[in-house]
């Protein structure tokens, strides 16, 4: 049953038929498509920190491996809250550069990628930890109530697609990641067939939030095998290591690379893993290793 909150004026959205909703103290929205029966809950940037420094682990060693850059799409990229967290980690590492990553959105749902190319977001969205984290990143010269915008600095780096579906998109790129993929999809044939379509676009790594994976995870495995795919903690034996705190391990769990890359990818995100832990537990427990310095 879907939970009513109250409407929060925001007329960047509002102009393209997109509801907002929620309360002014929550940290989240609600948007919905008034023109069609389509809605995502609880949405807000930096909504998978983890997974997301995560992928961008995975664009270093492709970025290293391609001496090129490392083209990546979001796909369903809804609002563009996702690709957006993505810059601004890949900004904080100063690798927001168009010779290391091209960064592509895609929505089947025309009026969200509107919205998307709007480059703002409500300041009910932000609590306190994600301000500080964005301040840098955020024009405070107010366009309309409720409203802060990105920054050109991030968003020329982000290129949103016509809307379509990913079944019938064409480009094939060297990440893909799937956020939220399979709530709206009804039926394992139909799941199956577009998470086919999405490892054939997908040449070296796909990456879903784990939400998604867990609700579907014979699908995703079955799917990724057949595509040539491993998932990517078995290669890199993470059930050997304490587990706690789990969340450095937990953003992991829907990473799949193709299976001639795993090891050394693998291999990498363990250190990182490894380095995490160090500074969590107080000790200096990283080995030597030929990866790439974090």
């Amino acid at each position: 049953m879907e939970t009513r909150l109250p409407k929060i004026d925001f007329p960047p959205y509002e102009q393209h038929g997109i509801c907002v909703s929620g309360f002014k103290e929550l940290d989240h929205v609600s948007i919905k498509d008034t023109t069609q029966p389509v809605m995502v809950g609880h949405t807000h940037v930096d909504r998978h920190p983890q997974l997301i420094k995560s992928i961008a682990d995975v664009c270093d060693h492709l970025r290293n491996a391609k001496k090129q850059p490392v083209k990546i799409l979001f796909a369903p990229c809804s609002v563009g809250y996702e690709p957006l967290s993505f810059a601004r980690e890949l900004s904080e590492r100063n690798k927001l550069q168009p010779d290391f990553v091209q960064i592509h959105a895609l929505d089947k749902n025309e009026n969200f990628l509107k919205c998307a190319k709007e480059f703002v977001i409500p300041i009910a969205t932000l609590n306190k930890e994600r301000l500080r984290n964005w301040l840098q990143y955020l024009d405070f010269t107010q366009k309309s109530p409720n409203t802060l915008a990105f920054i050109p600095e991030i968003t020329q780096h982000i290129h949103f697609k016509e809307a379509q579906d990913l079944y019938t998109h064409e480009d094939v790129y060297d990440a893909l990641v799937m956020m939220n993929f399979f709530y709206h999809i009804d039926g394992e044939q139909e799941k199956h067939r577009i998470l086919h379509s999405a490892f054939q676009k997908a040449s070296t790594a796909l990456t879903m939030d784990k939400y998604s994976y867990l609700e579907n995870p014979e699908i995703c495995l079955n799917v990724a095998k057949e595509n040539g795919f491993v998932f990517l903690n078995k290669a890199m034996r993470v059930g050997c290591y304490d587990p706690t705190p789990g969340q450095l391990f937990n953003h992991l769990q829907a990473t799949f690379v193709r299976a001639d890359t795993a090891k050394e990818i693998g291999e990498i995100l363990k250190q990182k893993i490894e380095n995490e832990r160090a500074k969590i537990y107080g000790k200096n427990i990283s080995r030597d290793t030929d990866s790439p310095a974090p």
